[in-house]
């Protein structure tokens, strides 16, 4: 029954982790990974350390010492130390959506994302980062620009619309070859051009030169859509 009891404990503390991190990520989306490791761990283990100390200090004074249930004991705080750890490491960003933020102009650029930071991307290259779903706004060259992520996706920002884009399927198979890839004429690649899109492709700006698949498909023939940039 003890051991069944510091299971309930266990499962009690992931859920109660779960709920403070999202909670936390709700009200302050970019807060510092540090500081939401700290707060997430320190609210759950220390309010199950106070609960197993205060029950354990019941049985002593009830000269109950000798029939302390092992889920007071400390190998249920050791459980409790590595579960809410590894929640708060798994949670943390779990609703965070990637947005590429492309600059094809001829100048470095500097812009500030609201609630995030600065950021400066050099001429002709990208910065990848994690922004909360829903509407972001970017402060760029005095400008405000406002963008909603409203689903899991890539999402492009192309600075000025400076570059354009060639959406392709790539096919994996056993005997993919990048060279004979790259001479391929595929009559459904999709050119666009636009500010900001969902790029609907699985890799961005690079085509791999090789996938993981589940063993079960290993042998098949593997499409998988890409975002390249067409070469100005």
């Amino acid at each position: 029954m003890s051991k069944f009891l510091g299971y309930i404990i266990l499962f009690s503390t992931i859920l109660v982790t779960l709920f403070i991190g999202e909670t936390l990520q709700d009200y302050y989306p970019n807060i510092n990974r540090f500081i939401y490791y700290l707060l997430t761990f320190g609210v759950v283990f220390g309010c199950t350390f106070l609960y197993i100390k205060k029950r354990r200090q019941f049985y002593i004074n009830n000269d109950w010492a000798e029939s302390i249930p092992s889920y007071l004991g400390d190998f249920t705080l050791f459980l409790v130390f590595v579960g809410s750890l590894l929640v708060s490491l798994f949670s943390y960003g779990s609703d965070k959506l990637k947005l590429y933020i492309d600059n094809g102009t001829n100048r470095d650029v500097t812009l500030k994302i609201k609630n995030d930071g600065e950021y400066t991307i050099r001429s002709n290259d990208f910065k990848l980062v994690h922004e909360v779903k829903g509407e972001i706004e970017i402060t760029i060259d005095g400008k405000v620009k406002k963008f909603n992520l409203d689903k899991e996706a890539n999402w492009i920002y192309n600075i000025d619309t400076a570059n354009s884009y060639v959406r392709n399927s790539v096919k994996y198979s056993n005997t993919f070859s990048m060279n004979e890839q790259n001479k391929r004429q595929d009559s459904y690649a999709y050119t666009l051009k636009d500010e900001f899109f969902d790029a609907k492709a699985a890799y961005i700006f690079e085509v791999p030169k090789e996938i993981v698949v589940d063993k079960k498909h290993s042998d098949d023939e593997v499409n998988v859509q890409v975002l390249l940039r067409v070469p100005k």
